[in-house]
């Protein structure tokens, strides 16, 4: 059976994400299943996954919050190669 999606808990957390200074160059999917909110898609640092962790679990209705959010990786760039 695929569970309900209820759109208004979907929403309020994707509006209090979306509003918060520290997610703004976070690309984080929100699903809801049942009250049980998914956050998926990636953020820059760790901190912003735990403050949007912490966000969501704010919001009146979540029962739970299942963290998928994965961290950037850092791609350096070098003069010389490498040996």
């Amino acid at each position: 059976m695929i569970p309900e999606i209820t759109a208004s808990l979907k929403d309020e957390v994707e509006s209090m994400l979306r509003h918060d200074s520290h997610l703004k160059d976070c690309d984080i999917e929100v699903l809801d299943r049942q009250g049980v909110i998914v956050l998926q898609g990636e953020v820059p640092h760790e901190e912003n996954s735990m403050i949007a962790e912490g966000l969501t679990r704010e919001v009146d209705g979540v029962l739970d919050v299942s963290n998928r959010l994965y961290i950037r990786s850092v791609m350096f760039q070098f003069d010389t190669p490498l040996r």
